[in-house]
């Protein structure tokens, strides 16, 4: 008969009047004292059906209720004494030191974690072999980079005609060597001169943490019977600069012409003067010679009728004087050279 519990599961007493193990099975709508039943004798199979998932509790009048089904994940949270409890997402934060690398997701092979700008935890992706893990700074997740030296010479700048200079992406100091052009020698007319002086040279160790750019000027080379024109670095703070040196004077055995001169660098030098005129024996002049730079000499000079003068060698260096009906030479150009340093 449907809804009945068998004799027996239950406790040998009586029921009414009646002995309940002479009374079989109870009919529907029957109830029993349930210190009628046995100690472990209802089986899941006697228990009523309920919903898939469901669990048993029970309320705060101590009568059982059931416990919604959750959705998948969610876990059983107490709601505390009177309360049932119910499935919710879990938001349990681990314990410290309690995550391992065992329950740590599977990554890819050499990537590290860091966190990116919003906090959450990110890669950052494996470099190549010899790189080093370098900062972006604030907010730009750090990243495997070729290694820059450890601080030293990376890279150097060589200017011969004005321009602007440009700092690359992490320098912080630069070596800067200027050098002004150098003068053209004399030409004379039946007459030794003298040689063209030197551009001066300046060079200055500069902090361009600040500074992104600077103005290049470079001094023109004198051309015969001229100066030398002015070089210079500017970059808003610091200006190094080197004059050109000047070009030489009519003379048979005379002095020579001045060099230039640096001047806002650390080190300051003057270019070379140009040489004076030889008489050799009544015989013939020799024309100067051109004054030497930093950077290498000066032109020699004519002799006579015969051989015309060199024109200048190294950057910012003067050109050679004429003699007699022979030609003088030019100077050179000067040079700026900037030495770029992480």
């Amino acid at each position: 008969m449907a809804d009945r519990i068998p004799v027996k599961a239950i406790y040998s007493g009586t029921y009414g009047s009646s002995d309940v193990t002479s009374l079989g099975e109870l009919s529907s709508g029957e109830t029993i004292n349930g210190s009628y039943i046995t100690d472990n004798s209802v089986t899941l199979a006697k228990m009523a059906h309920g919903t898939d998932g469901e669990l048993i509790t029970y309320d705060a009048t101590g009568a059982p209720a059931n416990v919604a089904v959750g959705t998948s994940g969610q876990v059983l949270t107490s709601g505390g004494v009177g309360v049932a409890p119910t499935f919710q997402t879990s938001t349990h934060t681990p314990d410290d030191n309690s995550v391992t690398l065992a329950k740590m997701a599977s990554g890819t092979d050499g990537n590290l974690i860091t966190y990116d700008a919003s906090g959450d935890p990110a890669y950052v992706t494996t470099g190549t072999s010899g790189q080093v893990l370098t900062s972006g700074g604030t907010g730009v997740a750090p990243t495997f980079q070729t290694a820059g030296g450890g601080g030293g010479l990376q890279s150097q700048q060589i200017f011969t005609s004005s321009g602007t200079w440009t700092k690359p992406a992490g320098i912080t100091k630069v070596l800067v060597q200027v050098v002004g052009g150098g003068a053209g020698g004399h030409n004379t007319n039946g007459m030794a001169g003298s040689g063209g002086g030197a551009g001066g040279y300046s060079s200055m160790l500069i902090d361009v943490s600040s500074i992104s750019t600077s103005t290049i000027t470079i001094g023109a080379a004198g051309a015969v019977n001229g100066d030398g024109g002015d070089s210079s670095w500017a970059d808003g703070t610091n200006t190094v600069s080197s004059t050109g040196g000047k070009t030489g004077t009519i003379n048979t055995a005379g002095t020579g012409s001045e060099g230039g001169v640096g001047s806002g660098g650390d080190v300051n030098m003057g270019g070379g003067d140009g040489g004076a005129s030889r008489n050799k024996a009544e015989v013939y002049t020799i024309g100067g010679h051109g004054g030497a730079s930093f950077f290498g000499g000066g032109g020699h000079g004519g002799v006579s009728n015969n051989y015309h003068a060199g024109v200048g060698k190294g950057y910012g260096s003067g050109g050679g004087a004429s003699s007699e009906t022979s030609n003088a030479g030019a100077g050179k150009v000067g040079i700026i050279i900037i030495k770029e340093f992480s």
